[in-house]
């Protein structure tokens, strides 16, 4: 919900540039977490505010101006106040739904641990739909269960060694980063 909000990320680019002191990569990002986790909850109070109570206080402005409006013509001014709180509302009123759908999933998780069957459903779905049964190869449909094996076992090791690679990468960056010459723990 907040990621809708363009002044989030001004801000969380500020929290997470905030200096933090202390030794080691891992007790570094823990720190930053934990500074920015707090930043976030003053901003949600502070700036963000409660989408439900904007709802209200925008509603009734729309509505009172609505009454204005049948007893005399509205003022240039008025009007397009109105057209702003219009759209204010329009905008916190999505923020609201995706505030519930975020809810809802939430209340899915909870749900799926409670009803074992619906949740091994969905997951047996997830794993037939994740299931490669083909695979096409510079124009070439392998669907030969052996073939297959091979060419997925290949692709594993070429990722197994990319990956090695970037781990190697960073480790070195992080002792260039800290100025280490020697391999420390993480």
């Amino acid at each position: 919900m907040w990621l809708e909000d363009s002044r989030f990320y001004l801000e969380l680019d500020k929290w997470m540039n905030e200096g933090v002191s202390g030794s080691g990569c891992v007790f570094l990002l823990a720190r930053r977490l934990l500074l920015v986790k707090s930043r976030v909850k003053v901003w949600n109070k502070e700036v963000f505010g409660n989408i439900d109570t904007k709802v209200d206080e925008l509603s009734c402005k729309i509505m009172e101006l609505d009454v204005v409006e049948e007893q005399r013509p509205l003022l240039e001014e008025e009007m397009c106040r109105r057209a702003n709180m219009a759209l204010e509302l329009s905008r916190a009123l999505y923020l609201k739904e995706i505030c519930w759908r975020q809810k809802s999933r939430e209340g899915w998780i909870k749900l799926g641990e409670r009803n074992t069957g619906y949740f091994h459903k969905a997951a047996n779905y997830r794993r037939k739909l994740n299931f490669i049964n083909r695979i096409r190869i510079n124009g070439q449909m392998i669907e030969d269960k052996e073939d297959l094996g091979m060419v997925l076992l290949i692709i594993t090791r070429v990722c197994s060694v990319i990956l090695t690679i970037i781990a190697q990468f960073l480790l070195d960056w992080q002792m260039s980063f800290l100025g280490r010459a020697t391999v420390g723990r993480w």
